[in-house]
């Protein structure tokens, strides 16, 4: 953010700037307002009006304003447990998207433990659907086995 910007932003309560900045059709806009959300972070601390506006960066079509959000919300979230990081995966890979994110580079990046990875991916993968090869029936990845043998 360029000083002045900065400075008048700082001095704007964050709805009304996240509000402004987060509406923009420039992905540099909606960075400025998350660099805003993070200098809050930074003062004041993790609260559920700043996790709401994390998680509205988090549906934004741009890949960086994504990573970003995902990160910061990682990072200052009070309760880092495995239903948090499904929702954050989730999250990053829904529509729309601008470009696909590398999951598990991701998830080092944030410092997660190679073993957590290996679970939270499984999780994942067992709930993608996929179609039964041979009656062509809308299923889950867990679902798969059972319904391959029965068939």
């Amino acid at each position: 953010i360029p000083p002045r910007i900065g400075m008048v932003l700082g001095a704007l309560d964050l709805s009304v700037v996240s509000e402004a900045l987060l509406g923009s059709a420039f992905p540099r806009l909606r960075l400025w307002a998350l660099r805003r959300i993070e200098l809050t972070l930074k003062g004041q601390g993790f609260n559920g009006s700043i996790e709401g506006l994390l998680w509205q960066c988090l549906r934004d079509a741009h890949v960086e304003i994504r990573q970003a959000a995902a990160t910061l919300l990682w990072q200052w979230h009070p309760q880092k447990n495995d239903a948090l990081l499904l929702r954050v995966i989730e999250a990053l890979e829904a529509p729309p998207l601008d470009a696909p994110i590398a999951l598990v580079h991701f998830l080092r990046h944030l410092q997660v433990p190679e073993e957590r990875i290996r679970s939270v991916l499984q999780q994942i993968e067992a709930q993608r659907p996929t179609e039964c090869p041979l009656c062509k029936r809308t299923l889950t990845h867990g679902e798969r086995g059972t319904h391959l043998q029965a068939e």
